[in-house]
């Protein structure tokens, strides 16, 4: 199931990374980079107010997904459940 990438903030992004588990952070002061500790992979999010949805949808296929493995529908649960607790 897929949710539409729009209004994540760079917190709400973090705390898909932590819900999956096994990552590192690693603040920067414009991006923040985030490591995979079995594999030792890394990407980047940039430290806007939101971060645009093609590079989100670029983290999730391209890192998350083909590189790690995880699967497609385990990263957007783990957002989904991001997005349920700032609804009303």
């Amino acid at each position: 199931m897929r949710i539409k990438l729009t209004n994540f903030t760079p917190d709400d992004v973090l705390a898909m990374f932590m819900r999956l588990g096994g990552f590192k952070i690693s603040q920067g002061s414009k991006h923040i980079k985030v490591t995979h500790t079995t594999s030792g992979k890394a990407t980047t999010i940039p430290r806007h107010s939101r971060v645009d949805p093609y590079i989100l949808r670029s983290i999730i296929n391209h890192f998350i997904v083909k590189e790690l493995g995880y699967k497609i529908d385990d990263v957007y649960s783990s957002l989904k459940k991001q997005t349920k607790s700032l609804t009303r």
